[in-house]
């Protein structure tokens, strides 16, 4: 299960990375796709693990990609990442 800390943490780092872009920002929903839905391209995507890493103290998978999902062939929803940052935190404990 989902915590809602970790949802509103994930959120928060999205729209500040998307603002540093000069992009805006918005509330961002599970199931919104993060590359066609918030349009941050892939390579974005390899910059905002950075920021992923240093907000949550976790490593990522060096190549895992934020907005890219695991096959390569389409956007992760917001659902989907939030899912592995909390996966990464339970493993922790």
């Amino acid at each position: 299960m989902i915590d809602a800390n970790t949802i509103s943490r994930a959120e928060c780092v999205i729209c500040q990375f998307a603002q540093g872009l000069g992009k805006e920002c918005r509330t961002v929903k599970l199931d919104d796709d993060l590359h066609n839905g918030l349009g941050l391209s892939s390579d974005e995507g390899v910059l905002l693990v950075l920021e992923i890493c240093d907000e949550f103290g976790i490593e990522l998978p060096d190549d895992f990609n934020a907005v890219v999902d695991d096959c390569g062939t389409k956007g992760r929803r917001f659902e989907q990442l939030v899912e592995e940052i909390q996966a990464l935190l339970n493993s922790e404990e």
